[in-house]
């Protein structure tokens, strides 16, 4: 892998418009398993524009996100999921040190977080709502209906711990990385053994519990 890493890198330099490059996800966390993709952020010169690419490499997908100084910042703002690229990334080229900049306004948006009040309210109004089902199904013991909610309620309310603590929420696939530096009523292995692997019910009592503790520091 680290191969492949440096001949693409080797390959991306030659063009005279690249200006960064930042690995990112699994690969640059630490994280990765076998089959895991390579994920490359490479920052333009100018105001030059590229679409995203995706090609197979020596059987490895590797995904290419190509923007320049202007959208990196403007991305920044609108998505704050975006910090996670320049706070988990390597950097792996940096000429000019932009990439450096880029993270330290990444840390700095990360650290004064706040979710806008709008979507905090609309986040509380759909886990109440969520909450209200599940306990309806519970009360059933209709455990089909249970987990389906469970299910479909498990990314929300995982938008809701890090609202809850005043922190963007990261991709699906960094949100294991992060959860250590979170707080929460349950330890990170009972929370993630006990709301994905549990059993129904398990899975629900969980679901309640958590939903109980953020709903608290949404309102």
């Amino acid at each position: 892998m680290q191969a492949l890493i440096e001949n693409t890198v080797a390959t991306l330099r030659t063009d005279p418009k690249v200006a960064g490059i930042l690995l990112t996800g699994s690969q640059a966390r630490g994280d990765a398993i076998p089959g895991s993709d390579l994920d490359f952020w490479v920052l333009l010169t100018g105001v030059s524009e590229r679409r995203f690419r995706s090609e197979q490499t020596d059987g490895v997908w590797t995904e290419f996100h190509f923007r320049n100084l202007v959208q990196a910042r403007e991305l920044m703002r609108q998505n704050p999921m975006e910090l996670y690229s320049h706070l988990d990334g390597r950097i792996l080229y940096d000429e000019g040190g932009k990439l450096a900049e880029l993270r330290g306004e990444a840390q700095h948006f990360y650290d004064t977080f706040q979710l806008p009040e709008a979507e905090r309210r609309a986040l509380s109004y759909w886990l109440s709502s969520a909450k209200r089902k599940l306990e309806a199904a519970l009360n059933q013991g209709n455990l089909l209906r249970v987990s389906y909610i469970v299910s479909t309620s498990s990314w929300k309310l995982m938008e809701g711990l890090w609202a809850a603590n005043s922190k963007p929420v990261p991709p699906s696939g960094a949100v294991f990385a992060h959860i250590p530096s979170l707080q929460s009523p349950l330890s990170q292995d009972e929370l993630l053994a006990n709301l994905f692997e549990g059993e129904p019910y398990i899975r629900a009592k969980t679901s309640l519990r958590l939903m109980d503790w953020v709903l608290a520091r949404l309102d």
